[in-house]
């Protein structure tokens, strides 16, 4: 039987996690029988044994799990290449960090049934371990429809899902952002954007949960993932310069004058100000236009590719 289900989960270098990860996916299948569900492991360049493990873990599956083998380091370009192997009609994006709660695969199915056209549909994420900074985690307990304001702030990307008619609609994430490229983030802030000029749904569902253990415990560590939000942001500013999108960055340079006189930051207790984040931005806008300029990513492909991943 076709899968309804791929769980597309990008990874590089981190195995013991990656198998928490696994046990977790299979642990919310095994609660939601009649969903038939598939795992496409998209391996960045792991040197640390990550396929043999996805292999011997796979042989004992009680679902088809196949690893996506992308050389190229970049969390856009894994997540293409995860898509064009997945066969899945609802794709499903998490993290090797993260672990999906038992019930999500039953929420999943239940919140597409209410959806007929192309759609993206992102869930809650909470800590996974409490002694981990709050930070990439959205915990807000309502529904939610995407206004156009914010796409940041909207979803995130270790929860994040969409069914193939949207993944054909919007065409392939750009590549030249996200983690492990020098614009550092934003691939799926830039996603969310392109579908709702697309015009299509964009939907927050609490009842979709995953916990997430990032493992950051230190202000240096929020700090330095802040920089790398704000140089990601800024190449977005950089991307739709002209645009109505660029009005986010003329809020945080309005915060950023009301810093210097007194005025809050972002958050006091953190260290985390304005002024950094718009020196990002900055960062970030011209690395954009520094870098070789490329065409727009190509559409999706409609089918998966039968080349994409490996037995």
């Amino acid at each position: 039987m076709s899968p309804q289900v791929s769980a597309v989960i990008c990874t590089r270098n981190r195995v013991a996690s990656l198998r928490e990860t696994l046990e977790s996916v299979k642990a919310a299948a095994a609660a939601a029988p009649g969903v038939a569900i598939e795992i496409v492991v998209v391996d960045n360049g792991s040197s640390d044994g990550t396929a043999d493990m996805v292999r011997a873990w796979a042989s004992e599956a009680p679902f088809d799990v196949r690893i996506a083998p992308e050389p190229r380091v970049g969390l856009a370009i894994a997540r293409n290449t995860g898509v064009e192997a997945a066969r899945g009609d609802i794709i499903v994006f998490t993290d090797d960090d993260c672990r999906p709660h038992t019930d999500y695969f039953t929420a999943l199915l239940s919140n597409y049934a209410e959806i007929s056209g192309p759609a993206i549909v992102g869930g809650r994420v909470e800590l996974g371990d409490e002694r981990d900074l709050p930070m990439t985690i959205k915990t807000e307990k309502e529904p939610a429809t995407f206004d156009g304001l914010d796409p940041g702030a909207f979803l995130i990307g270790s929860n994040l899902t969409m069914n193939r008619a949207a993944w054909r609609k919007v065409g392939l994430m750009d590549e030249r952002l996200g983690a492990g490229t020098p614009l550092k983030a934003s691939e799926e802030t830039d996603y969310i954007h392109r579908a709702w000029l697309a015009g299509v749904p964009i939907l927050y569902r609490p009842d979709m949960c995953v916990f997430h253990f990032h493992g950051r415990r230190s202000i240096d560590d929020m700090k330095k993932l802040w920089a790398g939000y704000s140089i990601g942001n800024g190449a977005l500013f950089a991307k739709y310069w002209g645009t109505p999108y660029t009005r986010l960055l003329r809020w945080n340079v309005k915060n950023a004058v009301k810093e210097m006189f007194g005025g809050p930051k972002v958050n006091a207790e953190l260290g985390l100000t304005y002024r950094a984040m718009v020196r990002g931005n900055v960062a970030g806008m011209l690395r954009y236009w520094m870098q070789t300029p490329k065409a727009p990513p190509p559409a999706a492909n409609p089918e998966p590719s039968p080349t994409a991943s490996e037995a």
